[in-house]
């Protein structure tokens, strides 16, 4: 049986609260998996942007592991992999196996090429990026204002949210032995409380509702 580990990657550190985008990775993986058979032995998780930064510890990681084990590295796409030719080059030269999800037929020399577009892309994204804000800046707006309204609309969304589950939650995890946020979020997806935005728990939206909560992730009261 073929052996693969999934690495996932996230941008900011909202993503990485919120879980959404990581469900998807996993989900994705999970439907490969089961049209084409084989396991996934582990999973490495990164909050990292795409373009310009070589330091991506967990993709270390997960490499290593592939090369020690003789698996296949498996990403959702070659976005999450990387947008940077140096990530790319560095694993056609370490002849690690992986696949990319959204395209599992893509031969190496392909996506090669397909990473050099890439950040082609990001480069001039930054420059029409940079470009539109100084604009906006000469006419006089004052930027930043929306995205601080709209993250405290979601935080009172969160609260409130988190405060209607509280009593099942209590319920579900009071009286487990074990303290981990795993095992909190393997009992909350058994016991059929779902999360704010109606996935799957893994240990990060376990400890973001924790946070909401006030309750400590090491010790919770359950209070």
């Amino acid at each position: 049986m073929k052996t693969y580990y999934l690495y996932k990657r996230i941008s900011s550190r909202k993503q990485l609260a919120s879980g959404l985008s990581l469900e998807a990775q996993h989900k994705l993986a999970l439907d490969y998996i089961e049209a084409n058979g084989g396991v996934i032995a582990g999973e490495f998780t990164e909050q990292e942007t795409a373009s310009g930064k070589k330091k991506r510890p967990q993709l270390q990681k997960a490499l290593a592991l592939c090369k020690k084990k003789k698996a296949t590295l498996m990403v959702a796409n070659l976005t999450r992999l990387s947008r940077s030719v140096y990530f790319t080059s560095m694993l056609l030269k370490d002849n690690v196996d992986f696949v990319c999800l959204d395209m599992p037929n893509v031969d190496k020399p392909m996506i090669q090429m397909m990473s050099i577009m890439a950040e082609w892309e990001v480069d001039q994204c930054s420059k029409r990026t940079k470009l539109a804000l100084a604009a906006a800046r000469a006419r006089g707006v004052k930027l930043g204002v929306n995205g601080k309204k709209l993250g405290k609309q979601n935080e009172k969304a969160a609260f409130a949210y988190y405060q209607g589950i509280k009593k099942d939650v209590i319920v579900s995890l009071g009286k487990t032995r074990k303290r981990t946020l795993q095992h909190y979020a393997d009992t909350l997806n058994r016991s059929g409380i779902q999360t704010r935005c109606n996935g799957k728990w893994y240990p990060q939206t376990v400890k973001n509702m924790f946070k909401h909560l006030q309750w400590n992730p090491k010790a919770p009261s359950f209070a």
